[in-house]
């Protein structure tokens, strides 16, 4: 008998999909936010469908993370808190695709209210809430579609994994529900991996820890046939 010794070069397997798959997931829809909105739970809870790093509430320029950092601060009284929260939800909505329509006089006029105050945690700034409390109304009402284009809920079904169509809190969506494929069962990108590692991970038929032929796992981490 003679071991069937299966050679290949590459070593190193990415985290994408076979090029077969990437092609197929490129002609799949992707289900954007277009014309309706969340609140900002939504995206507090989901940065990473966030369609911009970074925005500008007054005339400061904020990172994610700063913004992020707002949105996790109680508002214990300060009406400032309350409007950026607002405030930043709404201008999210905005450049996912949201129609300004019916909020962008609201925007402005919080904009122009907070001026060179810096939100906290970022910095100290505050105002009175009877000075906020008719603009985070108006905000609040576009963000949770009760004026504007609607709630996204309204609009589209909820997120499924697997259904083919790339969902904003989606990494990937190839269509099914296994794992191993460059795209997993909860639709995340799968990680890097080495063949050679010792460690048998998704896409390898087995791992012996070394990068050699003959020896029942091939250097492809494919296992040897025996003729």
């Amino acid at each position: 008998m003679k071991r069937l010794l299966f050679a290949c070069a590459m070593t190193l397997v990415a985290c994408a999909a076979p090029e077969t798959q990437q092609s197929h997931q490129a002609s799949r829809s992707q289900r954007a936010v277009g014309d309706c909105t969340y609140t900002q739970g939504y995206w507090k809870n989901h940065p990473a469908a966030w369609p911009v790093d970074s925005l500008q509430l007054g005339s400061a320029s904020y990172t994610q993370a700063e913004l992020l950092d707002i949105f996790h601060t109680p508002v214990t009284g300060n009406g400032l808190i309350a409007l950026a929260h607002q405030l930043i939800a709404a201008k999210l909505n905005v450049a996912s695709g949201a129609s300004p329509a019916t909020v962008s006089a609201a925007i402005n006029a919080a904009d122009a209210l907070i001026g060179g105050l810096i939100v906290p945690p970022v910095g100290d700034g505050a105002l009175a809430t009877e000075a906020t409390s008719d603009l985070v109304g108006d905000l609040d009402g576009f963000n949770q579609g009760i004026t504007g284009p609607g709630h996204c809920d309204d609009h589209l079904p909820p997120p499924v994994c697997g259904d083919g169509l790339l969902d904003v809190i989606e990494d990937c969506d190839d269509g099914n529900s296994v794992d191993g494929d460059g795209c997993t069962m909860t639709c995340q990108h799968e990680c890097e991996y080495t063949c050679g590692n010792g460690t048998q991970e998704p896409g390898e038929e087995c791992d012996d820890g070394n990068a050699a032929n003959g020896d029942g796992c091939s250097v492809a981490c494919t296992v040897e046939g025996i003729l």
